[in-house]
């Protein structure tokens, strides 16, 4: 348990491109190992069988807008008021110069 702890450590570090000393590993290794202990203590005590799973800790109302099917504009109607249109879009200058 242990080593494997130590290495999922190693790995976290790495892919977050930090280095950590012996000092710093063993450190950081106590902190988890506590963090575990108490997450385990609290699944012992506390009882949430009747408890449904949550996404977020708190309960909140969706903002989004209600999808609604509605009629779009039409290709022409869209390009009525661009300046320079093809079949099916606006022309614009070119912008990066061509090298």
């Amino acid at each position: 348990m242990l080593s494997e702890l130590k290495e999922e450590l190693r790995a976290a570090a790495l892919d977050a491109r930090i280095e950590l000393g012996k000092k710093e590993e063993e450190e950081l290794q106590a902190k988890v190992e506590r963090l575990t202990e108490r997450i385990s203590h609290l699944k012992k005590e506390i009882d949430t069988t009747a408890e449904s799973p949550l996404f977020f800790p708190h309960e909140i109302e969706s903002r989004m807008m209600e999808d609604k099917l509605e009629e779009s504009l039409s290709l022409e109607t869209a390009l009525a008021n661009g300046p320079d249109t093809g079949y099916s879009g606006f022309y614009v200058p070119r912008i990066v110069a061509e090298e």
